[in-house]
C-alpha cells in the first residue's frame, strides 16, 4: 500500500467541510424555526 500525506490531508479537509456544513445547517434549522 502506498503511503500519501494527500490522503491525510484529504481527510482533514473532508471534516473540516463537514463540520462547518452541520454548523450551517443548525443555524439555518435554528433561524426556519424561530
Amino acid at each position: 500500500m502506498l503511503r500519501r500525506p494527500d490522503n491525510t490531508a484529504l481527510a482533514i479537509a473532508i471534516s473540516i467541510v463537514a463540520l462547518v456544513l452541520f454548523d450551517l445547517m443548525g443555524l439555518l434549522i435554528k433561524y426556519l424555526s424561530t
